[in-house]
């Protein structure tokens, strides 16, 4: 009986310690991860800070809170940080392992969208070169309208007819989501438009 009650004391000592470090670990950056995903934002210097951290799964974080942002508020809280933000990004690690896309990707569209906003362009002109912006994602956070969604049978694909609610450009995107993640191709429609950017 002894036995198993110095076995059962280890075992909770074991248990507890292994809780604790989880806290400290993996289990806060999930939550955070959670909480980022219900759009519980992060303020503009711990964006700063997470890049400058030159920490992938940090940069990653604070590049989805820059790409959810406004024109507006890319100019008065990111662009006068442009250079330094570049250099951060330029200084991120290569991930150890091979892996579906780079962990830098999200943070080098973070900072072609700041690049693309400091030449006086909106940053829905840089949704054509990526495949990571989902219509609906960024309809969440006011960035786009979306007007009209069907379902494409045959392609297994959403045809979302949206547009930019900083510019108005009107859009048509395909979003895939039969992959590992979901992509999407955006096409600008120009019929009887004229272009702001």
């Amino acid at each position: 009986m002894a036995l198993n009650k110095s076995f059962t004391g280890l075992s909770r000592k074991m248990y507890n310690k292994a809780s604790q470090n989880r806290q400290q670990a993996g289990w806060t950056r999930f939550t955070r991860l959670c909480w980022q995903a219900l759009g519980i934002s992060m303020k503009p210097e711990e964006v700063l800070n997470a890049i400058y951290s030159l920490d992938n799964l940090e940069a990653w974080k604070a590049a989805w809170e820059i790409i959810r942002t406004k024109n507006t508020d890319l100019t008065e809280f990111y662009l006068p940080h442009l250079k330094e933000i570049r250099e951060a990004v330029s200084r991120l690690p290569a991930p150890d392992k091979p892996a579906m896309r780079d962990s830098r990707d999200s943070i080098k569209l973070a900072l072609k969208i700041l690049e693309s906003v400091a030449e006086g362009k909106c940053k829905c002109s840089v949704y054509l070169e990526t495949e990571q912006i989902l219509p609906e994602s960024q309809e969440k956070f006011g960035l786009v309208e979306v007007k009209e969604k069907r379902w494409d049978a045959k392609a297994y694909e959403d045809d979302i007819e949206c547009s930019c609610t900083e510019c108005g450009q009107d859009f048509n995107c395909r979003v895939n989501h039969g992959y590992h993640y979901p992509w999407s191709k955006w096409v600008k429609k120009t019929k009887g438009y004229t272009l702001n950017w």
